[in-house]
């Protein structure tokens, strides 16, 4: 297939799969970030985001409730370490191993 050159600078275009799978092969400027499109393919990406938002509201309905809960623990956490000290807010978490770790090594 031939390249096309950019209208707008000249430069080669490069081909991208837009979402690195989604067979939607759009043509890029590397030089002025510019994009152009074949016939039908906005139309495409318009539909592969649509599903994508779609399924975002899902993930967040699912997921909401763990997050906030995290959220919450980790500011409390940060509340405690600022009156207990790092060490004893932190616990034995995943988060006192890697704050141990950073510790031992600049020390």
């Amino acid at each position: 297939m031939q390249v096309a050159n950019c209208v707008d600078c000249g430069t080669p275009m490069q081909r991208v799969n837009y979402g690195y799978q989604s067979g939607i092969v759009l043509d890029r400027c590397a030089s002025c970030k510019g994009v152009w499109l074949d016939h039908s393919e906005l139309e495409r990406v318009q539909i592969i985001n649509e599903a994508w938002e779609a399924s975002q509201a899902d993930v967040t309905k699912e997921y909401s409730g763990l997050l906030q809960k995290t959220a919450q623990e980790a500011a409390e956490r940060f509340d405690a370490a600022g009156r207990e000290g790092v060490k004893a807010a932190l616990g034995k978490t995943a988060a006192y191993r890697l704050y141990d770790f950073i510790e031992r090594k600049e020390g």
